[in-house]
């Protein structure tokens, strides 16, 4: 049964109603991972070592260069393997369902058929969006992941994304 309408009784600015799917949650992660400065140096560093070994061993330099590029891209799509497989074998239920979300006067609230959490302006961390969706960050590692269909056209996306820069001066 898809939310109704959200218990607080509070005024609200915008309401967007959507379904998120198993493809937008690994869309999501692939993109949080892999913009992550301490996982890129990870595996930048991983694929250093490939090619310094490489090298080492007396390889020519483009031999070198294309094992540490292909290291590179092998921990990427095995990560991404990973975590396909992680959110295919968890219980996913509240995460991949229907989920309403209501920019209101004092914050954001966001229901499922499961949960109902509000968070007040000064607690958005940030909004950043990437193809294919806006991710409303609480934290640094919890956000509200809303696909791009959730809107009816971009300009109903461009002033969801001005409300909150707005109410909350999120980045």
């Amino acid at each position: 049964m898809p939310p109704q309408s959200l218990a607080c009784p509070l005024q609200f600015v915008m309401r967007i109603q959507y379904d998120l799917k198993f493809t937008d949650v690994l869309l999501f992660q692939a993109f949080h991972q892999f913009l992550s400065p301490a996982v890129q140096g990870l595996y930048l560093l991983a694929a250093w070592f490939f090619w310094h070994a490489e090298s080492s061993a007396g390889s020519p330099a483009a031999d070198a260069a294309f094992m540490a590029i292909a290291a590179y891209a092998l921990i990427w799509t095995v990560q991404f393997a990973f975590n396909a497989l992680y959110l295919v074998s968890r219980k996913n239920g509240n995460v991949i369902t229907r989920h309403a979300i209501e920019l209101q006067l004092d914050g954001l609230a966001e229901e499922t058929q499961l949960t109902r959490t509000f968070v007040q302006w000064a607690g958005i961390a940030k909004v950043v969006t990437r193809p294919g969706f806006v991710a409303v960050y609480i934290s640094s590692q919890l956000a509200h992941v809303i696909p791009n269909r959730a809107f009816a056209s971009s300009s109903e996306r461009d002033a969801f994304l001005t409300a909150i820069r707005q109410s909350g001066r999120a980045v």
